[in-house]
């Protein structure tokens, strides 16, 4: 056996929420006053491993010292869905126009109904593979990772945007920008906790990872309509960031990363997890390649269930 399984830790990056419009701190506000711990991200040896401009990295997901994952990444959650206290400065100037009496509900009785209503119920979805708080799971991680391994911006959340809560989110799974050198990010995000290595979600079929990013390099026209949502979505923070990236892009000057995102359970990661994309590389340019592997301890269905459950309660 090689030692890609050696759980030794040669980098500690620490993810914050701030690129879904939140501080940049090692511990986040959420706005209540109230400071959190976000997860951490391991980089397990004997990775990151280079083939030219192409890396690849495998990280373990692991709570903030003292912390629980579950506690963290259901703030996450909720944040992005239902926003508590931007909720709550609403209500409460809404009772204040209305005269300042007293609210008919208490203020932390709707907005817990409000979220109850918004975020999806995990394990609604009679195949396990599709269900929305699963998957969803997987878009948070991939996130927090990129932002916390490589200082990558996701400008605009596709979960924060959702039309409707339950149902899949549209578009790529994620487009970032890195600001130093200016490059778009363009993620596909997938959980698999398949014996296979590599699970078909990587390589094989018109929705796997390598299909999805196979033309990201030169697709010009899908790129220019991602970059023009991501502007009308993000927060007034990064739209000069966006605003930059789509002149780079339109006089050709815009480098490309092909993002696969893989989260799989620990008992789960294999050694040749990373299929075609290590195989040749070459294939997806004029984009470059950064594969990020999520590791995460447990089930994936059993960690979904419990940060959602918990995100809306």
């Amino acid at each position: 056996m090689s030692d890609f399984r050696d759980t030794t830790v040669t980098k500690v990056a620490r993810a914050t929420i701030r690129n879904h419009g939140l501080p940049h701190h090692p511990r986040a506000s959420l706005g209540s006053g109230c400071w959190v711990s976000m997860p951490i991200f391991e980089l397990v040896h004997p990775f990151p491993i280079s083939h030219g401009d192409h890396s690849f990295g495998v990280w373990d997901c692991r709570c903030s010292p003292g912390g629980s994952l579950v506690d963290e990444l259901a703030l996450v959650v909720r944040e992005l869905y239902v926003d508590p206290p931007g909720l709550l400065a609403a209500l409460e100037k809404a009772l204040a126009d209305a005269g300042g009496g007293a609210s008919m509900v208490p203020l932390e009785k709707a907005i817990q109904r409000f979220a109850e209503a918004a975020i999806p119920a995990p394990g609604t979805h009679p195949v396990p593979q599709l269900d929305v708080a699963r998957n969803e799971l997987a878009e948070v991680l991939a996130v927090l990772a990129l932002s916390a391994t490589r200082g990558t911006v996701v400008p605009a959340s596709r979960i924060r945007n959702k039309e409707i809560g339950g149902a899949p989110s549209r578009g790529r799974d994620l487009l970032g920008i890195d600001a130093q050198p200016l490059m778009a990010v363009v993620g596909e995000v997938k959980a698999s906790d398949s014996k296979s290595s590599p699970p078909d979600v990587v390589d094989a079929g018109p929705h796997s990872m390598r299909a999805q990013l196979l033309t990201v390099g030169t697709d010009m026209d899908r790129l220019s309509a991602e970059l023009n949502w991501a502007i009308k979505h993000s927060p007034s923070q990064h739209k000069a960031l966006v605003a930059q990236a789509m002149l780079a892009h339109v006089a050709g000057q815009l480098p490309v990363v092909a993002a696969p995102i893989l989260v799989r359970p620990v008992a789960r990661h294999g050694e040749h997890d990373f299929g075609a994309f290590l195989d040749d590389p070459t294939q997806f340019a004029p984009a470059c390649v950064h594969f990020c592997l999520l590791r995460v301890e447990g089930s994936l269905d059993d960690l979904a269930r419990a940060v959602y459950e918990q995100a809306r309660t």
